[in-house]
């Protein structure tokens, strides 16, 4: 891989992964569908659930499907449901159909969540059967610029090049897959790093002002 022109340099791949994340084969860090950190309505999911039984948990994700598919939702239809598990497993849903979770990948990351065997297919099956009136129920309520669906990361670092022996200078690249299926590529070095940082978070802060 060649940076600056000419200049080319032995490169070292580190990568910094959280307990729920993995790399691929390109050296990327992989997340859970949910994201890099877990919310903390799905972190407590795995005791509701055992706490709650596989019925209670089928309530919750009828209401969630619906939900999220735009349907009028009375009251009565969330009866016995816990409160906390029926905003985590919305969560859950949602996140699952904004990330396009495959069945396999949703069943990986339950289980890594802690939540396995029939709740898990329970999950990946009412996924996979509301996808479709979730996904366009979204698209109807957000149409406009394309949004950011998936984000991959990883560090590199240059060891060495022509003009230096030892330079150990970080590089993050980062690849950016948007929703009308277009895929960038941002290449930034640590200096970079914390102006885009800084940059992100003086934009929510004014947006929070705004509101």
């Amino acid at each position: 891989m060649s940076r600056g022109g000419a200049l080319m340099g032995k490169r070292a791949l580190v990568t910094h992964v959280t307990e729920s994340s993995h790399t691929d084969r390109e050296g990327f860090v992989v997340d859970p569908f949910w994201g890099a950190s877990t919310p903390a309505g799905i972190a407590a999911l795995p005791k509701l659930v055992e706490k709650a039984g596989q019925d209670e948990l089928r309530k919750a994700l009828v209401f969630a499907v619906e939900h999220l598919g735009g349907a009028e939702v009375s009251p009565e239809e969330l009866e016995g449901v816990d409160h906390a598990l029926a905003v985590g497993v919305v969560e859950l849903v949602a996140a699952a159909v904004k990330a396009r979770a495959d069945e396999e990948t949703i069943l990986a990351d339950m289980a890594g969540l802690g939540i396995a065997g029939g709740a898990a297919k329970d999950v990946a099956m009412a996924v996979s059967r509301g996808r479709g009136r979730m996904m366009d129920h979204g698209d109807e309520a957000g149409r406009g610029f394309p949004r950011l669906e998936e984000t991959r990361w990883r560090v590199d670092v240059t060891i060495s090049n022509t003009a230096l022996s030892r330079v150990l200078k970080p590089t993050v690249l980062m690849q950016l897959t948007l929703s009308d299926g277009s895929v960038r590529r941002v290449e930034v070095d640590a200096e970079k790093l914390q102006q885009l940082r800084f940059h992100a978070a003086s934009a929510l802060s004014s947006m929070q002002a705004m509101r």
